[in-house]
C-alpha cells in the first residue's frame, strides 16, 4: 500500500450546560437570592465525569449578572495539553415572588431601610404596577393612530383624502 496522510474532521457537539469559548467553558446558573447574599455551594458534573463542588468566598455577595471564574476547570489548552482554561459561571438570581409581613419586618431589621420621602398635603402618591407589554403596545398603537388622524385633519383635504402632487 502507498503511504499517505490521514485527515480527521472533528465536529464539536453542543452541551446543555457548558458552552465553549476557546480553552474556556461558560455556563449560566440560577441561584436563589438567599444564596446570593449568604453564600452558595454548587455541585456539578464536569465534562470529564468528575463531580465538582464550587463554593463562594465567605462574605461575597453575588449580584444579578455577576460572572465568577474558576481557573483550571476549562478545556485543555491547544498548545499546552497540561494546562487548562477557566470555567466562567454567569449567575441569574431568583428573587422571591412574595414576602410575608414577618419576612418584610425581618429584612428591614437586617438591612438599613431607605429613608421615607418627605410628604406634605401637596404631594401626590401613586402605586407602581408590574410592566404589561400588551398594554404598552396598545398605548403606542393608539398614539400613532391619534397622530395620523390629527395630521389628516390638519391637511386641506380632510381625513382620508389624499392627493398626489406631481411636477407639470
Amino acid at each position: 500500500m502507498e503511504t499517505g496522510d490521514i485527515v480527521f474532521v472533528v465536529q464539536e457537539e453542543g452541551h446543555e450546560l457548558f458552552k465553549r469559548s476557546g480553552d474556556d467553558l461558560i455556563m449560566e446558573r440560577d441561584i436563589p437570592l438567599i444564596d446570593a447574599l449568604t453564600g452558595f455551594s454548587i455541585q456539578l458534573n464536569h465534562l470529564d465525569g468528575r463531580s465538582i463542588v464550587i463554593e463562594s468566598k465567605k462574605g461575597d455577595i453575588v449580584t444579578p449578572g455577576d460572572i465568577k471564574e474558576i481557573p483550571g476547570l476549562g478545556m485543555p489548552c491547544f498548545s499546552r495539553s497540561y494546562d487548562f482554561g477557566s470555567l466562567y459561571i454567569k449567575f441569574n438570581l431568583i428573587f422571591p415572588t412574595t414576602l410575608s409581613k414577618a419576612q418584610i419586618t425581618n429584612l428591614r431589621n437586617i438591612f438599613e431601610p431607605t429613608p421615607e420621602p418627605m410628604v406634605d398635603d401637596a404631594t401626590e402618591k401613586v402605586v407602581a404596577e408590574p410592566f404589561n407589554e400588551e398594554r404598552q403596545r396598545q398605548r403606542k398603537d393608539d398614539q400613532r393612530n391619534q397622530q395620523r388622524y390629527a395630521h389628516e385633519e390638519d391637511s386641506d383635504e380632510g381625513p382620508g383624502i389624499r392627493t398626489n402632487c406631481s411636477n407639470q
